[in-house]
Order: structure tokens, then sequence, then C-alpha cells
């Protein structure tokens, strides 16, 4: 088709909508091939697709609300902030597509074949079509998917981090090494869903139906699984937690000894120091471990959710996929820690006031330190971190939603690939 004719169609179909059609003609594009065509912005609202080729169109914001769009190819598309509401979706491929901020709540997306009637019976139409939904590799970064139905959809390896899929129906879904951190299943039917090697850090499972799924070699860490029942779920390979029980004799000590230091206010016992220690998947959720060293420290897994970190030195340590969660890390030095996959959504990582020996403000602040710091993929989802020195530290993919950067240091910070929707930033701020 010419790019005129395509015009056309959409203008016929553009007063078909606002005119709840009775002017116009309703947009149809069955069939055709559309590849590379710009329709940013445009309105296809309950448009007639059904085998049309979208594969690497521009498709900013662009509605496709209640449209039917079975057996469409979308692949390498980018469909950033478009609207899916309630389409027919099903056999859409969306392989390589950029759904970033989509909304595709309760679309239906689930397996679908293309047939034509022809001479001789019907035939398969070719588009790559498989007999599932294929959204393979795709970044659907905060995407709406609300109530869709996408089971037995094969959703490969795709980034949907902070996505919504609030009562999804994924049952037998393949999300195998999917990135699902801080994404929101409340309620989703996950029935016999793949979900191995799928990083499920900080994500909301509340009431979420997990009969049969298959976990093996997810990561958990932080995740909220309120009212699931994982009886019957497979979760072979996946580390467990350790209780302080199992510690060795030295390492409980060492904690009670601190933990006598605090509440004596430094009178009694002392701080710990666990520099260089296995300390990986231990569970001290709530403990007060303020002024404490953990230098070159194996932290991985770790859960340190709601625990007082204030002024603690976690330099070069290992917190990958630690879960610090709500923590409060006032005046931390992480300096060169790793950091990657860790959940630190609503952790205070502000500044803490510097007191006197008599324990009185003195008007002075100790910002907490971040330099050179890996957190590629942390969830920070409402942290704060306001005045901190995040200079050389790596927030890659990270989700900074809401976060509070104001006032930080940000020199050479690498923010690629960031979400930072509703982040209060430095007023220096740059994406790099």
């Amino acid at each position: 088709m010419t790019p005129a004719e395509v015009l056309s169609i959409l203008e016929k179909h553009l007063r078909w909508v606002n005119s709840s059609s009775r002017d116009g003609l309703r947009g149809d594009l069955t069939l055709r091939n559309l590849t590379g065509f710009d329709l940013s912005n445009f309105d296809l609202s309950s448009a007639k697709l059904v085998g049309t080729v979208f594969t690497r169109c521009i498709l900013l914001n662009t509605r496709f609300d209640e449209a039917d769009l079975f057996g469409a190819s979308m692949q390498e598309a980018d469909l950033q902030g478009a609207s899916l509401r309630k389409a027919n979706m099903r056999g859409t491929q969306l392989r390589g597509a950029n759904l970033e901020g989509a909304d595709l709540s309760f679309a239906d997306m689930r397996e679908g074949t293309l047939i034509e009637s022809s001479k001789g019976g019907p035939k398969m139409l070719r588009h790559d079509l498989g007999t599932d939904l294929e959204i393979n590799r795709a970044s659907m970064i905060g995407a709406n998917l609300a109530g869709a139905k996408l089971s037995t959809a094969i959703i490969t390896e795709p980034d949907l981090r902070g996505a919504n899929l609030r009562y999804a129906n994924l049952t037998q879904a393949d999300l195998s090494n999917s990135n699902l951190m801080g994404a929101d299943l409340t309620g989703a039917n996950l029935t016999e869903a793949t979900l191995a090697g799928a990083k499920l850090v900080g994500a909301t499972l509340t009431d979420a139906i997990m009969k049969g799924t298959i976990l093996r070699d997810a990561e958990l860490t932080g995740a909220k699984l309120d009212n699931v029942n994982l009886d019957e779920a497979i979760i072979e390979h996946n580390p467990r937690m350790r209780d302080p029980e199992s510690l060795t004799a030295d390492l409980k000590k060492a904690l009670k000894n601190h933990r006598d230091w605090i509440n004596s206010s430094g009178s009694d016992g002392e701080r710990a120091v666990l520099d260089k220690v296995d300390l990986s998947h231990i569970n001290l959720s709530g403990v007060d471990l303020s002024g404490a060293t953990f230098r070159m420290t194996d932290l991985t897994g770790a859960r340190l959710s709601k625990c007082m970190l204030v002024m603690v030195d976690f330099t070069g340590s290992d917190l990958r996929n630690a879960d610090l969660s709500s923590a409060d890390m006032a005046g931390v030095n992480l300096h060169g820690a790793i950091l990657a996959g860790a959940d630190l959504r609503k952790a205070n990582l502000g500044p803490t006031d510097i007191k006197d020996a008599k324990g009185n403000p003195t008007g002075r602040q100790w910002p907490s330190n971040l330099t050179e710091a890996d957190l590629t993929d942390a969830i920070l989802i409402g942290a704060n971190l306001r005045g901190a020195n995040l200079s050389d530290a790596k927030f890659v993919k990270s989700n900074l939603k809401d976060a509070d950067l104001s006032k930080a240091r940000i020199d050479n910070t690498n923010f690629k690939n960031a979400i930072l929707t509703g982040a209060y930033l430095p007023s220096n701020f740059h994406k790099k």
C-alpha cells in the first residue's frame, strides 16, 4: 500500500471513531503489509487489523483499543506508550517489540492461528506464526497487562520490570528467564506456568495462583507471597534462606555483642566487625546493625528488610539480589559494593545527622556514599537517595520510580535504561 492509501483509510477511520460510526468508515487493513510505517499517535481503536504486518513500525502512543489484531505481526515495532486495551491479540507476534509503558489491560493474548479461505480449502497464512503468542525478548517495562489473557503464551526473556499483571491469566504461559523485578502479579493465575530462571525480586505475588508453577532457579528475594500456596509449585534449586542460628558460634557471638552495644549506647558489648564473612542468604530482617562493618562481605540474597543500617560500612561487599526494602541506611557506605538485582524499595539512603559525644545534633549531616557501586537491575522504587554521592555508580536498568535523588552528586553516574518515572532528580541530571 502507498502511504497516501494508508492515510486515507486512517482519516476515514478517525471520522468513524469520533462520530460513533455515523460518519467515515471503519478502518480495514486486514493482511496489509505496513512494514516500517510511522503511525505514531493515530487512533486505530476497533479497526480491522487481522494479519496486518506492523513489523518495525513506529507506533508511539498509537491507540489500538478493542482493535482486532488477530494474527498480526508487530515484531520489532516500537509501541512505547501505545494503548491496546481489550484488543484481540490472539496469535499476535511481538518478538523484539518495545512495549515500554504500553497499556495492554484486558487484551486477549492467547494462542491463535491465522487461516485464510482459498480455492481447495483453507490454508494457514505465514507471518512466522506459531500456535502460541510469542513475546520474545520484548521490552515491556512498566506495561499495563492487568487482566490480560495470556494463557499458553510464550513470553521468553522479556523485560517486564515494574509491569502491571494484576489478575492476568498466565495459565501454562512460558515466562522463562523473564525480568519481572518489581512487577505486580497480584491475583494472577500462574497455574502450570513456567517461570524458570525468572527474576521475581521484589515482585508482588499476593493471592496469585501457583499450582504446578515451575520456579526452578527463579530469584524470589523480597517477593511478596502473601496468601500464596507454594506447596504444589516446583521450586528446585532455589536457594533457601539461612536462619541466624545456623551461623558459627563466633558470628552469633558477634551479633549478640553488637546488639548489647546498640542497646547500651556503646557502654557494653562491642561493635560488630563482619568483614570478608559469608553471610549469603542470611535472614536478618528487622535487626539493628547500625555502625557495623561488612567490608568485602558476601551478602548475596541476604534478607535485610526493615533493618537499621545507619552508618554501616559495606565497602566492596556483594549484595546481589539482597532484600533491603524499607531499611534505614542513612549515611551508609556502599563504595564499590555490588547491589545488582537488590531490592531497595522505600529504603532510606539519605544523610544522617552528626551528633556530638552527648548525642546532641551538631547541625551537620553525613551523606550516604554509593561511589562506584553497581545497582544494575536494582529496585529503588520510592527510595530516598537525597544528597547521596552517586559518582561513578551504575543504575543501568534499575527501577527508580518515585525515588528522591534531589541534591545527589551524579558525576559520571550511569542511568542507562533506568526507570525514572516520578523521580526527583538533581538539577544537573541528564540521562546517560
